[in-house]
């Protein structure tokens, strides 16, 4: 649903009403707004509060990264902080991340990010080996270079992990998103 394009709150509104296949007097009625107003909000004749934002971000179930969207288009501040896997107040979080990989001992797990960014592994050489056969079968795979060549300086194979790093840059220099962490 996101999109690098400026867009105004009434049409991310709609699109996510559509997305989720409602029409307007279904959402509407679950907002406890008129169908009129709902329609005025997406076609731009009428400003939302930064209530009826999150109101109907709810009854959309738009996930938190989207709402934030939602509120920028529509003039607000971002309500929700997004924070790296590494901050400090997820530290609880990441122990979970952690009990649920050695959970899955002796086979090797691997939990990963939205963009496919490697955030944590239970084993290393196991993670090494999943990066390989996907890069077999896939061998400019961006993602998979990355998490290869972090979980190579993992083992302190630190020449290889050099030489993968730039096959990675070479592979990923055209690229809109940028990798920048991972748990190796």
């Amino acid at each position: 649903m996101s999109s690098t394009a400026a867009v105004d709150v009434g049409s991310l509104i709609r699109q996510w009403r559509q997305h989720r296949r409602l029409s307007q007097m279904d959402l509407a009625g679950d907002a406890a707004i008129s169908t009129r107003h709902l329609s005025f909000v997406e076609t731009g004749r009428a400003s939302p509060s930064r209530e009826m934002v999150l109101k109907l971000a709810e009854r959309l179930d738009v996930p938190l990264r989207e709402r934030n969207r939602l509120l920028t288009a529509a003039g607000y501040a971002p309500l929700y902080r997004e924070r790296a896997f590494d901050d400090p107040d997820l530290g609880a979080a990441r122990q979970a991340v952690q009990a649920l990989l050695a959970a899955h001992e002796p086979y090797p797990a691997l939990a990963i990010d939205r963009h496919w960014q490697l955030l944590a592994a239970n084993r290393p050489r196991e993670a090494e080996q999943v990066y390989r056969r996907d890069l077999a079968r896939f061998p400019n795979n961006g993602w998979s270079l990355y998490g290869l060549s972090r979980s190579l300086y993992r083992q302190g194979k630190v020449t290889e992990a050099r030489k993968v790093k730039l096959m990675f840059s070479e592979a990923w220099s055209g690229a809109d998103v940028k990798i920048s962490s991972s748990r190796f």
